[in-house]
C-alpha cells in the first residue's frame, strides 16, 4: 500500500537498489556513484554513470530524494529505465549485439 510514509512508492528503496545493481551486474557493467549531495534542507541528489568492465561511459542517470535510500534507488531506477529504453546511442551494432 503506497502512503506519504514510504513516499507513495510500492517497494522499499534498498529492494530496488539491490534488483538494477543485480541486473547490471549480469550484463557485465558497472556503476559507480558520480556524485552524492545533501541540500541545506535535507533533501538528496546523487548522478550515476554506467560505464563497461574497461571504463567505457555508457550513459548517466540523476537522483533526488528525501532520504539517501530513496535518492539511491531513484537515481539507479532512472539509469535502469534509460538503459532499457535505449536512451544512449544505440546506432553502434557491436554495442547492442553484446549487450542487448
Amino acid at each position: 500500500m503506497t502512503n506519504s510514509e514510504n513516499h507513495f512508492k510500492e517497494r522499499n528503496p534498498l529492494e530496488t537498489i539491490e534488483i538494477v545493481k543485480k541486473f547490471f551486474n549480469n550484463k557485465n557493467l558497472k556503476i559507480y556513484e558520480e556524485s552524492f549531495r545533501e541540500s541545506e534542507i535535507g533533501t538528496y541528489s546523487n548522478r550515476f554513470e554506467l560505464t563497461t568492465q574497461t571504463g567505457l561511459k555508457i550513459l548517466g542517470a540523476n537522483g533526488k530524494g528525501m532520504t539517501p535510500e530513496y535518492c539511491k534507488a531513484s537515481g539507479l531506477g532512472e539509469l535502469y529505465e534509460r538503459f532499457c529504453n535505449f536512451c544512449m546511442n544505440i546506432s553502434n551494432n557491436f554495442f547492442t549485439n553484446i549487450y542487448f
